[in-house]
């Protein structure tokens, strides 16, 4: 009687295996096909400039000092702060290609390209925290290769240096915990 069980189980235990072996591959064949034909992903645009993105990256955002800025998260999902910063935060920079850019050295890696002509040419800079894991770096670095020009250089239009808002955000809902308050205006 144990024989007959042993020998009936061991091709029904083999073909249960073998089915659940190809489901698995067939997830990694279709999540790998899904991830290089990028689907999913949208277009984003500011001017002339064309970024290809995934779904939870931001929009083009103008900064204080004349740039334009795309953020692997929209404004109201991020925390500004140097720890926040350093762990997770990819940018991609925009600016003329004439002007000087500081970056900081040891917190992060960056990756530069020109686009544009000789006489209008326009930097595009992306900066990885050292913080960032390597599957987010990967990620960045192809949206990094998908920016280009739809249109001439010298019709974009850059923001004026201080003319931007730059009031904090607040990622905590509004409450009525009177500690939590004076904590926050602390």
């Amino acid at each position: 009687m144990i024989k007959v069980t042993a020998v009936f189980l061991l091709p029904v235990a083999l073909v249960a295996y073998g089915i659940g072996y190809l489901v698995s591959s067939a997830r990694k064949v279709s999540r790998a096909l899904r991830q290089r034909l990028r689907r999913d992903w949208r277009t984003v645009s500011y001017g002339p400039l064309e970024v290809r993105t995934p779904p939870t990256w931001g929009d083009f955002e103008p900064t204080v000092d004349g740039m334009v800025v795309l953020h692997n998260r929209p404004a109201k999902m991020r925390v500004d702060g140097d720890l926040v910063w350093y762990g997770s935060t990819i940018e991609m920079r925009f600016y003329a290609g004439g002007e000087q850019r500081t970056t900081i050295d040891n917190a992060s890696r960056s990756w530069r390209r020109q686009l544009g002509t000789k006489d209008t040419p326009i930097v595009v800079e992306l900066i990885v925290a050292n913080g960032v894991r390597p599957t987010k770096e990967r990620e960045a670095l192809a949206v990094f290769k998908t920016v280009r020009l739809a249109g001439s250089s010298s019709s974009l239009v850059w923001p004026t240096p201080g003319d931007v808002n730059i009031a904090l955000r607040s990622v905590v809902p509004k409450h009525d915990s009177k500690i939590a308050r004076d904590f926050e205006t602390f």
